[in-house]
Protein backbone atom coordinates (compact mmCIF):
# COMPACT_ATOMS: atom_id res chain seq x y z
CA UNK A 1 0.00 0.00 0.00
CA UNK A 2 1.02 3.68 -0.89
CA UNK A 3 0.32 5.86 2.13
CA UNK A 4 -0.07 9.57 1.07
CA UNK A 5 -0.18 12.14 3.82
CA UNK A 6 -0.76 15.83 2.87
CA UNK A 7 1.28 18.07 4.96
CA UNK A 8 2.19 15.96 7.70
CA UNK A 9 -1.65 16.06 8.70
CA UNK A 10 -3.03 12.34 9.84
CA UNK A 11 -6.46 12.86 9.04
CA UNK A 12 -6.14 13.78 5.58
CA UNK A 13 -4.52 10.23 4.32
CA UNK A 14 -4.79 8.14 1.29
CA UNK A 15 -4.08 4.57 1.16
CA UNK A 16 -3.71 3.07 -2.31
CA UNK A 17 -2.90 -0.43 -2.97
CA UNK A 18 0.36 -0.56 -5.33
CA UNK A 19 1.60 -3.64 -7.54
CA UNK A 20 5.10 -4.61 -5.77
CA UNK A 21 6.45 -3.87 -10.18
CA UNK A 22 5.68 -0.46 -9.45
CA UNK A 23 7.72 0.46 -6.12
CA UNK A 24 10.72 1.98 -7.51
CA UNK A 25 13.35 4.79 -6.71
CA UNK A 26 13.78 6.43 -3.12
CA UNK A 27 10.62 5.44 -1.01
CA UNK A 28 10.37 5.07 2.83
CA UNK A 29 9.16 1.34 3.73
CA UNK A 30 7.76 0.29 6.68
CA UNK A 31 6.99 -3.59 7.36
CA UNK A 32 4.57 -4.26 10.60
CA UNK A 33 3.92 -6.80 13.23
CA UNK A 34 1.63 -9.39 13.93
CA UNK A 35 -2.28 -8.65 14.92
CA UNK A 36 -2.36 -6.00 12.66
CA UNK A 37 -5.09 -5.14 10.09
CA UNK A 38 -4.50 -2.56 7.60
CA UNK A 39 -6.00 0.52 9.24
CA UNK A 40 -3.96 -0.46 12.23
CA UNK A 41 -0.45 -0.93 10.01
CA UNK A 42 -0.94 2.21 8.67
CA UNK A 43 -1.31 3.70 12.33
CA UNK A 44 1.87 2.39 12.87
CA UNK A 45 3.94 3.09 10.22
CA UNK A 46 2.66 6.86 10.62
CA UNK A 47 3.88 6.85 14.19
CA UNK A 48 7.33 5.23 13.39
CA UNK A 49 7.98 7.52 10.48
CA UNK A 50 6.71 10.67 12.14
CA UNK A 51 3.87 11.47 9.77
CA UNK A 52 5.58 11.32 6.41
CA UNK A 53 4.54 9.46 3.27
CA UNK A 54 5.72 5.50 3.09
CA UNK A 55 5.18 2.21 1.26
CA UNK A 56 3.29 0.06 3.90
CA UNK A 57 4.41 -3.81 2.67
CA UNK A 58 1.64 -5.13 4.92
CA UNK A 59 2.03 -8.63 7.11
CA UNK A 60 -1.60 -9.66 7.34
CA UNK A 61 -2.75 -11.12 10.49
CA UNK A 62 -4.06 -14.65 10.49
CA UNK A 63 -5.34 -14.59 14.15
CA UNK A 64 -2.67 -14.89 17.40
CA UNK A 65 -1.64 -18.00 17.14
CA UNK A 66 -1.35 -18.31 13.36
CA UNK A 67 0.82 -15.43 13.77
CA UNK A 68 3.15 -16.59 16.23
CA UNK A 69 3.52 -19.29 14.08
CA UNK A 70 4.49 -17.81 11.13
CA UNK A 71 6.93 -15.87 13.18
CA UNK A 72 8.38 -19.08 14.52
CA UNK A 73 9.12 -20.84 11.42
CA UNK A 74 10.31 -17.48 10.02
CA UNK A 75 13.22 -17.92 12.78
CA UNK A 76 13.46 -21.41 12.05
CA UNK A 77 14.22 -21.54 8.55
CA UNK A 78 15.77 -18.02 8.04
CA UNK A 79 12.99 -17.83 5.12
CA UNK A 80 9.09 -16.92 4.38
CA UNK A 81 6.68 -15.39 1.50
CA UNK A 82 6.78 -12.27 3.27
CA UNK A 83 10.26 -12.01 3.18
CA UNK A 84 11.03 -13.27 -0.48
CA UNK A 85 8.18 -10.62 -1.39
CA UNK A 86 10.01 -7.77 0.39
CA UNK A 87 13.48 -8.82 -1.28
CA UNK A 88 12.18 -8.37 -4.57
CA UNK A 89 10.92 -5.21 -4.04
CA UNK A 90 14.18 -4.07 -2.12
CA UNK A 91 15.72 -5.16 -5.39
CA UNK A 92 13.58 -3.36 -7.18
CA UNK A 93 14.53 0.69 -5.16
CA UNK A 94 17.30 2.94 -5.29
CA UNK A 95 18.67 1.55 -1.63
CA UNK A 96 20.97 4.61 -1.03
CA UNK A 97 17.98 6.95 -0.87
CA UNK A 98 15.89 4.99 0.64
CA UNK A 99 15.02 3.61 3.83
CA UNK A 100 13.00 0.28 5.65
CA UNK A 101 11.83 0.55 9.12
CA UNK A 102 11.08 -3.39 10.60
CA UNK A 103 8.17 -3.39 14.05
CA UNK A 104 8.09 -6.66 16.14
CA UNK A 105 7.34 -9.98 13.44
CA UNK A 106 7.93 -7.13 10.71
CA UNK A 107 12.08 -7.87 11.86
CA UNK A 108 11.94 -10.87 11.63
CA UNK A 109 10.53 -10.77 7.91
CA UNK A 110 12.76 -7.40 7.03
CA UNK A 111 15.83 -9.98 8.04
CA UNK A 112 14.35 -12.66 6.20
CA UNK A 113 14.20 -10.15 2.96
CA UNK A 114 17.53 -8.62 3.35
CA UNK A 115 19.31 -12.40 3.49
CA UNK A 116 17.39 -13.33 0.54
CA UNK A 117 18.36 -10.51 -1.41
CA UNK A 118 22.20 -10.68 -0.76
CA UNK A 119 22.29 -14.71 -0.91
CA UNK A 120 20.94 -13.79 -4.60
CA UNK A 121 24.04 -11.76 -5.46
CA UNK A 122 21.76 -8.27 -5.20
CA UNK A 123 23.04 -5.56 -2.75
CA UNK A 124 21.03 -3.03 -0.25
CA UNK A 125 23.76 -1.13 -0.05
CA UNK A 126 23.10 2.74 1.74
CA UNK A 127 19.60 1.55 2.92
CA UNK A 128 18.57 2.79 6.60
CA UNK A 129 17.80 0.17 8.32
CA UNK A 130 15.40 1.00 11.51
CA UNK A 131 13.80 -1.40 14.06
CA UNK A 132 11.34 -1.08 16.93
CA UNK A 133 10.55 -3.75 19.36
CA UNK A 134 11.96 -6.33 16.44
CA UNK A 135 11.11 -9.79 17.35
CA UNK A 136 15.21 -10.77 16.63
CA UNK A 137 18.30 -10.93 17.78
CA UNK A 138 20.29 -8.24 17.78
CA UNK A 139 23.61 -9.10 16.95
CA UNK A 140 22.05 -11.80 14.38
CA UNK A 141 20.45 -8.61 12.63
CA UNK A 142 23.15 -6.66 12.34
CA UNK A 143 24.94 -9.22 10.54
CA UNK A 144 22.57 -9.44 8.19
CA UNK A 145 22.35 -5.98 7.71
CA UNK A 146 25.70 -5.86 7.41
CA UNK A 147 25.85 -8.78 4.63
CA UNK A 148 23.19 -7.06 2.51
CA UNK A 149 25.06 -4.19 2.13
CA UNK A 150 22.48 -1.94 4.27
CA UNK A 151 23.46 0.51 6.95
CA UNK A 152 22.33 -0.05 10.53
CA UNK A 153 20.46 3.37 11.45
CA UNK A 154 18.88 2.09 14.68
CA UNK A 155 17.38 -0.54 16.74
CA UNK A 156 15.03 0.53 19.86
CA UNK A 157 13.74 -2.16 22.73
CA UNK A 158 12.01 -1.95 25.57
CA UNK A 159 13.21 -3.12 28.83
CA UNK A 160 10.09 -4.14 29.69
CA UNK A 161 8.91 -5.48 26.13
CA UNK A 162 9.09 -9.55 25.94
CA UNK A 163 8.67 -9.05 22.01
CA UNK A 164 12.51 -8.13 21.49
CA UNK A 165 13.82 -9.75 24.97
CA UNK A 166 11.96 -12.86 25.01
CA UNK A 167 11.30 -13.83 21.83
CA UNK A 168 14.14 -12.06 19.86
CA UNK A 169 16.49 -14.12 22.34
CA UNK A 170 17.83 -10.74 23.29
CA UNK A 171 17.74 -10.58 27.47
CA UNK A 172 19.00 -14.38 27.19
CA UNK A 173 22.56 -13.06 29.22
CA UNK A 174 20.49 -10.38 31.06
CA UNK A 175 17.90 -12.09 33.67
CA UNK A 176 16.68 -9.00 35.42
CA UNK A 177 15.65 -7.73 31.96
CA UNK A 178 13.72 -11.17 31.27
CA UNK A 179 11.51 -11.49 34.09
CA UNK A 180 10.65 -7.38 33.98
CA UNK A 181 9.54 -8.28 30.26
CA UNK A 182 7.47 -11.55 31.78
CA UNK A 183 6.07 -9.40 33.94
CA UNK A 184 4.97 -6.52 31.62
CA UNK A 185 3.64 -9.01 29.27
CA UNK A 186 0.37 -8.85 29.44
CA UNK A 187 0.65 -4.73 28.57
CA UNK A 188 1.54 -6.26 25.08
CA UNK A 189 -2.23 -6.86 24.86
CA UNK A 190 -3.59 -3.30 26.11
CA UNK A 191 -6.87 -2.22 23.92
CA UNK A 192 -7.75 -0.28 21.46
CA UNK A 193 -7.86 3.23 22.81
CA UNK A 194 -4.92 2.44 25.66
CA UNK A 195 -1.90 1.35 23.13
CA UNK A 196 0.25 3.83 25.06
CA UNK A 197 0.13 1.36 27.87
CA UNK A 198 1.57 -1.01 25.89
CA UNK A 199 6.04 -0.76 25.59
CA UNK A 200 5.86 -2.19 22.60
CA UNK A 201 3.69 -0.61 20.12
CA UNK A 202 4.36 3.22 20.74
CA UNK A 203 7.94 4.86 21.08
CA UNK A 204 6.56 7.78 22.82
CA UNK A 205 4.34 5.21 25.16
CA UNK A 206 4.38 6.03 29.26
CA UNK A 207 7.16 3.54 29.19
CA UNK A 208 9.37 5.43 26.67
CA UNK A 209 12.17 5.91 29.28
CA UNK A 210 13.23 2.16 29.19
CA UNK A 211 13.88 2.70 25.72
CA UNK A 212 16.82 2.31 24.60
CA UNK A 213 18.36 2.54 20.64
CA UNK A 214 21.28 0.62 19.14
Amino acid sequence: YRVGVSDGNQSRLNVTRVARSEIEGSVRIFENGILNDVEQAVKHGLNHYERQSFILAHNPTRGGLADILETALGKITGTSSLGRDLAGVLGRIDPATSSLYLHSQGAQIGMNALKALADAGGSACGLQVFGYGGATHLTTSKSIVSWSGATWAGWTMNGLDAVPNIVGLNAIFAPHRFLTSLLASPLLLAPTGLEHLSPHTWQNSMWRAFNRTY
